[in-house]
């Protein structure tokens, strides 16, 4: 990423295990039902747009945190194309330069 030019975006997404929400105390009836939640965890590297040269090269680098959460537990294509383009949204609503080149990488899961 040291070479990346300001025009690209690189970005690292995983699915985090299902999260099952449970009670401490549940009644009997309760015992074999967990609400679950998927998240998706998404990390975006991209070019600080107000680095000079001469500041220190830790600062020439812009890391995000995306975290999307949904009661959608199937881990499809479809659910990372929608947080894809909530992402997109959030880029655009910041004002930040949209890249002409996006970089993912994914654990190439199986869906």
């Amino acid at each position: 990423m040291a070479n990346q030019s300001p025009d690209c975006l690189v970005s690292c997404v995983d699915f985090i295990e299902n999260y099952s929400f449970m009670e401490h105390n549940e009644i009997q009836t309760q015992h074999w039902h967990n609400f679950q939640i998927t998240i998706l965890v998404h990390l975006t590297w991209r070019i600080n747009p107000n680095f000079h040269v001469g500041n220190d090269e830790k600062t020439r680098m812009i890391i995000e945190y995306h975290f999307y959460i949904s009661d959608d537990c199937t881990h499809d294509n479809l659910f990372i194309q929608h947080c894809f383009k909530w992402h997109w949204i959030w880029l655009q609503a910041h004002n930040i330069e949209l890249p002409i080149k996006h970089t993912i990488w994914n654990d190439k899961c199986p869906s």
